[in-house]
């Protein structure tokens, strides 16, 4: 078994050891990559003085090493005090910079049309079993439109698709059951209203859009919300918030799902692994929702089936999926 260096082993490290650990790596690079997750003790303490820091009970409080997960020395080393936070750090922070260098949503945009492709990718591996089509513009009485980011037929299911680069606030993980959570989530629920009262109206009027759709065949019809991430029970909370709020989809007559980008993989990943239709997992995700049961499994843990994470379809694939989404990014 090879030794673990003693840096690894002291959760310690200097910049020197970085740039002969990261020897391709240019040493410009290796100081953004400092600047941005570090600072001192001292700066990280104060942190806990502001208000998104000291926001719910104290097992939820978001803490400072979420924000600097390393802490600079006086003698030039860096401290990981907490590995953990170390390591799932990293991607949100580099997600609060670009938001807030491009004020203007481009980060926001190009992170959505990521999102489309890599749905798009994880619907790719049950190809064989679905029609997948992706958003397509087109005119309507000199109008221009676009349809739904992604509609998927299963047999007689017709599954429209919208997907949101939405992030979950500190507030709402905080507080399920404040009207944050209608703010965060109220974009793709104006999305999922506009499916069923414009999008779908123009699927099943205008033939010539959408020909390899059989409309005859149709025998139900599923309105889908993926937004990048989200909370636990997140089905369950959006019915009590319907009960609270006027939401832009308390009027739906058409079942209506929302879940993140992960609970989809795993949704797909069950339905793979155990033979199990999309459509009855998606109609058990929406029923289960509806019911507060709280003997049974939450509606995002599909009744409790498991999958092989390492013999999933992301983990075997995930240098093709990041290199198509690349692609199709760099082409449009």
């Amino acid at each position: 078994m090879e030794e673990l260096p003693i840096h690894f082993l002291n959760l310690s490290f200097n910049k020197e050891y970085l740039k002969q650990r990261f020897s391709f790596i240019e040493e410009k690079q290796i100081d953004n990559y400092l600047s941005l997750i570090s600072n001192s003790f001292f700066a990280v303490r104060s942190l806990s003085n502001l208000k998104s820091f000291s926001l719910g009970h104290i097992s939820e409080k978001l803490s400072p090493l979420e924000r600097f997960p390393l802490i600079k020395t006086d003698f030039l080393s860096y401290i990981i005090p907490n590995f953990r936070m170390f390591s799932l750090a990293y991607n949100s922070l580099i997600r609060v910079q670009l938001q807030e260098k491009y004020k203007n949503n481009e980060f926001t945009e190009v992170l959505g049309r990521c999102l489309e492709i890599l749905v798009l990718e994880l619907f790719e591996q049950k190809k064989s079993e679905l029609v997948l089509i992706s958003e397509r513009s087109y005119k309507r009485n000199g109008t221009e439109y676009k349809g739904p980011d992604l509609i998927v037929l299963e047999d007689q299911t017709l599954i429209l698709i919208e997907v949101k680069a939405k992030n979950i606030l500190l507030e709402t993980r905080l507080n399920h059951y404040s009207d944050s959570l209608l703010k965060d989530l109220n974009p793709l629920f104006c999305a999922l209203k506009k499916l069923e009262e414009e999008k779908l109206n123009h699927i099943f009027s205008e033939t010539n859009i959408y020909p390899e759709i059989d409309r005859e065949k149709i025998d139900q019809i599923l309105l889908v919300g993926i937004i990048g991430d989200g909370i636990s029970n997140m089905q369950e909370f959006i019915v009590k918030l319907k009960d609270n709020f006027d939401t832009p989809i308390n009027d739906l007559v058409t079942p209506h799902l929302v879940m993140d980008v992960y609970t989809l993989f795993r949704c797909i990943e069950v339905s793979k692994y155990h033979g199990i239709s999309l459509t009855r997992l998606l109609n058990d995700y929406w029923n289960k929702g509806n019911i507060n049961d709280s003997k049974g499994h939450p509606a995002d843990q599909f009744d409790g089936k498991d999958y092989s994470y390492n013999n999933s379809y992301a983990s075997r694939n995930f240098e093709k999926i990041i290199s198509s989404i690349t692609h199709k990014i760099n082409s449009t």
